[in-house]
């Protein structure tokens, strides 16, 4: 993040101002919307963070996107942009590392629905045989899980189609 990557490096190494990135996002063409770029996760960039750190995010599917791009918001730096007088030629870097991962085990709606059917049927009982002993917090906890089950079980029930 603070020198300049040697394919950059020569004669005009002086007219070279590197911008240190803050706010960025990181956004994904949607074919759902024609293609158009939205945002997957924005994330902040420490002006102290090591050059070797790497932050993680989740949250989103990279398979699902064949074009992603950057946007970075702000700079920690920015002041060097306003100074640089019309007169003066200068030429602007900042470079960030970008690796896509996607885990080797795919997310799965109907997995999630078995679990969380099997989870609140199993969870309901054990409430059920406690006589009323139960906190509220794991109360909810199940009527969330239900919620969830009922959603994802009407979304697979809309889109069904009859096979004969």
């Amino acid at each position: 993040c603070c020198t300049l990557p040697s394919e950059l490096q020569g004669e005009a190494t002086s007219n070279w101002t590197i911008l240190r990135p803050k706010e960025c996002i990181l956004q994904m063409s949607s074919a759902a919307i024609g293609g158009a770029f939205v945002d997957a996760c924005s994330f902040t960039i420490l002006d102290d963070t090591d050059e070797s750190q790497w932050h993680e995010m989740a949250g989103f599917l990279a398979k699902k996107s064949k074009s992603w791009r950057l946007v970075i918001r702000s700079y920690h730096n920015d002041q060097t942009l306003d100074r640089s007088s019309e007169s003066e030629y200068r030429s602007y870097y900042a470079g960030i590392n970008i690796q896509l991962f996607e885990p080797e085990i795919a997310f799965d709606n109907l997995q999630r629905l078995h679990i969380l059917c099997n989870a609140s049927y199993v969870l309901s009982t054990l409430v059920q045989s406690d006589g009323g002993e139960t906190d509220d917090d794991t109360k909810a906890k199940i009527k969330a899980m239900e919620s969830e089950e009922r959603l994802i079980r009407n979304n697979y029930m809309a889109h069904a189609q009859a096979v004969h």
